[in-house]
């Protein structure tokens, strides 16, 4: 395309009057700035400032609330850390009843097992009757 423009001297003449008139148009529509620049400056700085906003006073029951919030949180924690260490408590007690419970059962077990021996019929008891000290006093052999 750009061959063709430069063999045609009709239409490079005619593209460079368009861009002419556009430039021609753009400056007319362009807005003249006569202000100096230190005022340029100063208007752009202003105009990136942010607003300050005002603090107004709040609410003592908004404050209040957030305080009792914050309040019910905290024991709700500290409620659920205890309810933990009480069940970890139960258990270890647990554990260490049914330990104790098992040793009671052997030596319930052991003494059943003495009184029967010494409750046998076929324990022979002889009379110590030479003892001055007790004379009902009897040996048991088994």
């Amino acid at each position: 395309m750009y061959a063709e423009i430069q063999e045609n001297p009709e239409m490079l003449a005619e593209i460079v009057s368009i861009e002419k008139a556009i430039v021609k148009i753009t400056a007319a529509a362009a807005k003249k700035d006569t202000t100096p620049s230190i005022c340029k400056h100063k208007k752009e700085r202003t105009a990136k400032e942010t607003k300050v906003i005002a603090i107004t006073k709040t609410d003592w029951l908004q404050n209040t609330s957030w305080a009792a919030t914050i309040l019910i949180g905290s024991t709700l924690i500290w409620s659920i850390s205890q309810n933990n260490k009480l069940k970890e408590q139960i258990t270890s007690e647990k554990q260490q009843l049914k330990q104790q419970i098992g040793k009671e059962a052997n030596t319930v077990a052991e003494t059943e097992k003495l009184i029967t021996i010494f409750g046998a019929k076929d324990i022979i008891s002889i009379a110590l009757v030479a003892q001055k000290v007790s004379p009902n006093s009897c040996a048991k052999v088994h």
